[in-house]
């Protein structure tokens, strides 16, 4: 690699490992970054960028034998990242939904659970992306082959916070049997989408109280804390969006 590419750096957790090996690379003249823990199945990395808020990184490789996953679930706990932006993502060879799976034999319950949990402990959402929803298959070039969504990129709450427009562009494969997956920090792709703008004079409305109340209220999604906050908000700002139109004749659209 340092005669490819000799301005990269790298860390991995190749010696000794009987799981999988994972290698985290970068360009040392556009990044810093630092391995906080370097683990059988996760390297846990901090990254300094120009321009950006300092963030952490976990590159993940779950093991294919669900038992064997559990060591990876207690350290994504034990080492979770608080008050700092942290993604998380990697190939964990499970899915959390059974509409993530078609052919074969679906996994075991717990192992869909047990990872469930993790996440749920983690308090991590998955960040949203473009492309295929299957990440695996067992064989591309006939596209009959099992399909599976094994990779993922979850992300906390301050990272929401601090890279918004950030999303997940999911790449079909083109040498391995898995997609490729990059992460995209600014919204760099769609166009033409403008931010959402709260505007105090809907409080003036008499069903304001009321409508905030009934869009909180009435969310019903299942997973995370952090999940039914973000789904909480989208709820309340579909609402407000609806307020506007009905009642203020758009005016959010002719303030500049």
């Amino acid at each position: 690699m340092e005669s490819c590419l000799p301005s990269w750096k790298y860390v991995h957790n190749i010696s000794g490992n009987q799981v999988g090996w994972i290698i985290v690379a970068w360009d040392d003249t556009c990044c810093s970054v630092t391995a906080e823990e370097v683990m059988e199945q996760h390297v846990l990395c901090k990254v300094v960028m120009p321009s950006l808020p300092e963030f952490c990184l976990s590159a993940v490789y779950g093991a294919t034998i669900y038992g064997d996953r559990r060591a990876l679930w207690k350290s994504l706990v034990d080492n979770r990242v608080v008050d700092v932006p942290w993604v998380i993502i990697g190939d964990f060879n499970i899915f959390k939904d059974p509409a993530h799976f078609k052919g074969g034999k679906l996994p075991e319950n717990v192992a869909m659970d047990e990872f469930k949990c993790c996440v749920d402990d983690l308090d991590v959402t998955e960040l949203a992306g473009h492309g295929p929803v299957f990440t695996w298959c067992s064989n591309w070039a006939s596209r009959e082959g099992h399909l599976r969504k094994l990779d993922h990129v979850f992300c906390n709450l301050e990272w929401m916070q601090c890279l918004p427009q950030s999303y997940v562009h999911v790449q079909p494969p083109k040498v391995s049997d898995h997609c490729l997956l990059s992460i995209h920090l600014r919204d760099d792709v769609v166009s033409g989408l403008k931010p959402f703008k709260y505007h105090q004079f809907w409080e003036e409305h008499p069903d304001y109280a009321e409508l905030i109340r009934g869009c909180w209220d009435g969310y019903a999604g299942d997973g995370s804390a952090l999940d039914g906050l973000i789904g909480r908000l989208r709820k309340v700002k579909a609402g407000l969006k609806e307020l506007n139109r009905n009642c203020f004749l758009d005016i959010s659209g002719k303030v500049k």
